[in-house]
């Protein structure tokens, strides 16, 4: 069973978050995390009054589960409340528990402090050491029919091309390799060398290359036209800081997307 972490604020981009785990996962162990860091926004519930905060969060918690979320009988749940900075509290648990994936909303609208510094959920996908799932806030778990994978440097790692083949052969999900920039030839003869000529995937697969002037617009666009179920992307890892004060094509790609997206990071080694 995989053990699945989905940290939530009360928006309802990660209430959805949350939906999208549970619809993918109808066996998995999901436990719900809710970081209490001192600020309030009118995302927060209204509080049971006379209990302990955390014990108010996860009586609202409970409550939200049973009342608006739809899940499987064999999914199991569990509720956990700490308190700190949200990026770090979820980072430093996700080192404490073997978590095998973590699901986190994007916001539509963000402001301008979020489009400036970036969000918690990308200083969670920076960080994290496991594949992190980023949803749009209209997303709705279908499946996995097409998925496109944005090709560079890290693509020459064994590691996350076995990693996305596993990925894509469990899903039965068509998969697109798409480089964006120069040096297509060396990546695209490692791939088909490593992978393809000496151990051919069940899979089908698609390597084409771009070139535009922005990386995170040619990935959407294509990403559009496939049509995509899913966008995996490999993104440097950073400190808590530099992911949120630093650009990036994954920042770029979180505030424009409205197809999910699956970030391996580089030094997850699991499938």
């Amino acid at each position: 069973m995989k053990r699945i972490l989905v940290p939530i604020d009360f928006h309802s981009s990660s209430i959805n978050a949350l939906q999208y785990a549970l619809d993918n996962h109808p066996n998995g162990n999901v436990t719900i995390l809710h970081v209490i860091s001192g600020v309030l926004d009118e995302n927060y519930p209204h509080l049971t009054k006379g209990l302990p905060k955390d014990e108010a969060v996860t009586a609202t918690i409970h409550k939200l589960v049973q009342e608006k979320l739809r899940f499987s009988k064999e999914v199991n749940i569990e509720i956990k409340v700490l308190f700190g900075m949200v990026a770090r509290q979820v980072i430093k648990y996700l080192a404490e528990v073997d978590f095998d994936l973590c699901y986190v909303g994007i916001r539509e609208n963000k402001d301008a402090v979020d489009r400036w510094l970036g969000t918690n959920a990308l200083a969670i996908i920076k960080q994290a050491e496991i594949p992190v799932y980023g949803i749009p806030e209209r997303a709705v778990f279908k499946g996995y029919d097409k998925v496109l994978v944005a090709g560079d440097d890290h693509l020459q790692s064994d590691k996350h091309l076995a990693f996305i083949l596993t990925w894509a052969q469990r899903n039965q999900a068509f998969v697109k390799i798409l480089h964006v920039g120069e040096n297509y030839q060396l990546e695209k003869q490692h791939i088909v060398e490593r992978f393809f000529e000496n151990k051919p995937p069940h899979i089908s697969f698609e390597i084409a290359q771009t070139s535009s002037k922005s990386v995170p617009d040619a990935l959407l666009s294509a990403a559009y036209n496939l049509p995509a179920d899913l966008l995996i992307l490999i993104p440097d890892q950073q400190t808590f800081f530099n992911s949120l004060f630093f650009k990036s094509a994954s920042k770029e790609i979180l505030a424009k997307t409205q197809i999910p997206i699956l970030f391996i990071n580089q030094k997850n080694e699991q499938s």
